[in-house]
């Protein structure tokens, strides 16, 4: 009997021992169970943080690619042709000499005309190419600029200008005015749009045009023969050619509106 009850001690021992473990285990089960979740939303957190900075940095290179791309891929040798022009910044010469030479806008347009395949109506309007044309283009200022663009910017220059010198004649001071003329050129200028075609031709152009030594007969002609050069004549008629028959299209319908209605009374009169 005694020894009954000493093996039943021993098993109530041992099962509350093992109920213990039981307990233990589930309120261990319990405790981790919450802490883990935490950990998978942080996963989620992260991975979706990185996929953003990975789709950013995505955006940045094809940005980056892109501009590069827009960018004018020069040889060495025109990036240092470019670099030196730069340097050189703004030329200038004077002629001071006597000459018959004069701005005229009507000789200029007759001079085109007549050496180019250009007609009246595309050379009085060429203004309407306007600073997307990538070609070279000519403002003239009736008897006091000519001025050679290219994208709508200057490349070259060439001004009328007057001063007043006062001479001793005879013991009397006696003022005069003097005409003398001045050329600038001007470093060439990219735009993403641009090729190395362009800077070429914006060089050759500066280049000839200072070789006229300020001559404004001479600089006159090179500004002339640049515009009417062949390729550039043909640029140019891509660009204004159906622009000029908008033009025309709209003034023919408004001299066609103003005619019918001045004619209107008149028809109502004769009534």
């Amino acid at each position: 009997m005694f020894l009954a009850l000493i093996v039943l001690v021993v098993v109530l021992i041992a099962a509350a021992t093992i109920v213990s473990k039981v307990i233990k285990s589930v309120f261990s089960a319990a405790k981790s169970a919450p802490e883990e979740k935490p950990s998978k939303e942080k996963g989620k957190s992260d991975g979706g943080k990185e996929k953003s900075e990975t789709a950013k940095e995505v955006k940045t290179e094809t940005v980056q690619e892109k501009a590069e791309e827009e960018k004018v891929t020069l040889s060495e040798e025109q990036s240092n042709r470019f670099a030196a022009a730069h340097r050189a910044g703004i030329t200038e010469a004077f002629w001071n000499e006597k000459t018959d030479f004069s701005i005229d806008s009507k000789s200029f347009a007759d001079k085109c005309v007549s050496g180019s395949s250009l007609s009246y109506l595309e050379v009085n309007n060429r203004a309407l190419a306007g600073k997307e044309f990538m070609g070279f283009n000519v403002i003239v200022e009736q008897g006091e600029k000519l001025t050679l663009t290219y994208q709508g910017l200057a490349v070259a220059t060439l001004t009328r200008q007057e001063k007043t010198v006062t001479k001793t004649v005879e013991g009397k001071e006696v003022s005069d005015k003097v005409t003398f003329f001045r050329t600038n050129t001007f470093p060439p200028h990219l735009t993403p749009k641009m090729v190395p075609d362009d800077l070429e031709r914006m060089l050759q152009a500066t280049t000839s045009i200072i070789a006229c030594n300020g001559n404004p007969e001479l600089v006159s002609g090179r500004i002339l023969d640049i515009f009417t050069e062949p390729g550039n004549v043909e640029k140019l008629k891509d660009n204004i050619d159906t622009k000029i028959q908008a033009k025309e299209s709209r003034l023919n319908s408004v001299k066609m509106i103003t005619r019918e209605n001045n004619e209107k009374p008149q028809k109502a009169m004769k009534q």
